[in-house]
């Protein structure tokens, strides 16, 4: 009597409205986890490849590596964007940092404190290294005991914004790079210079406000790294926007902690492994030899 009642008054609770396709014994649907974005399965990707390529060295009390290299080749402008997504080139060191060494403690794969990891997009080809799988390469950088003349220096950015994480300069390559702030800029005297470790300015292609503001103390025409065939080394150029006389500092920092101030226009500074270099106060760059 009182559910009729109820109904009569239509006090009663309205039935659920269920979707046309939908039954009430119907289970409920899962999301679809099929496959991870184009950048996370990048990432695995790397990372699966660099840990096969470093077996050899599982459960080693400490292997010989100095440093280590990895080439992507990208053929095209997509690729080499999902590259630099996927590996946070924007960054430096953020994927070695935050992915490679937590997939090397979890594989009990052990470097020595100092190593080194530098990321390198080609678009023609792989150079020649040691391993090598589909458009992925990996170089392995170990501790040498001859004392040879070095074959390359890796450059790497360890502060500031730059347009690539790592920079290489050879005898038989590239033998001088140019460093500064933006990739074009004017000079007073009206000259255009090209530089080749460019730190982004604001206007710059691939600058990003979130991680962090420009480098206004590094030059436009800051320093330059050069290979001398005769010395068979590598020197540090300060040039005019470089020096203190332009409010500026360029600085070396060995490995034993002694500082080298580059303040003499033309005078070329001998790197050292394991070097780093202070622009402005701010910007940083460390050198591998190898």
């Amino acid at each position: 009597m009182i559910p009729r009642l109820k109904k009569f008054l239509g006090l009663v609770d309205p039935e659920p409205v269920l979707p046309a396709s939908a039954s009430p014994t119907a289970p409920l649907q899962a999301i679809p986890t099929d496959g991870l974005p184009a950048a996370p399965q990048k990432r695995a990707e790397v990372l699966a490849f660099i840990i096969n390529s470093l077996h050899p060295y599982r459960d080693e009390a400490q292997a010989d590596i100095q440093g280590l290299t990895l080439y992507i080749c990208c053929p095209t402008a997509a690729e080499e964007e999902l590259a630099n997504v996927a590996l946070y080139t924007a960054v430096p060191d953020k994927f070695k940092e935050e992915e490679l060494n937590r997939e090397l403690a979890n594989h009990y794969i052990r470097l020595p404190r100092t190593w080194t990891f530098s990321i390198q997009l080609v678009h023609d080809h792989l150079p020649d290294c040691r391993f090598r799988q589909g458009n992925l390469g990996l170089q392995l950088h170990r501790t040498h005991t001859a004392t040879g003349p070095a074959s390359q220096a890796i450059i790497s950015v360890l502060r500031g914004q730059a347009n690539q994480a790592a920079y290489i300069i050879q005898p038989e390559g590239q033998t001088t790079l140019l460093i500064g702030r933006g990739f074009k800029p004017a000079l007073p005297s009206g000259r255009i210079r090209s530089n080749d470790i460019v730190f982004l300015e604001k206007s710059d292609p691939g600058f990003d406000p979130i991680a962090g503001k420009e480098n206004g103390s590094v030059s436009r025409s800051h320093a330059k790294i050069t290979f001398d065939p005769t010395k068979k080394g590598f020197f540090l150029f300060a040039e005019e926007g470089g020096l203190p006389m332009s409010g500026n500092k360029t600085k070396i920092f060995r490995a034993d902690d002694s500082v080298i101030r580059v303040d003499i226009m033309g005078m070329g500074y001998p790197l050292q492994d394991g070097d780093q270099i202070e622009l402005g106060g701010e910007a940083a760059l460390s050198v591998t030899l190898s």
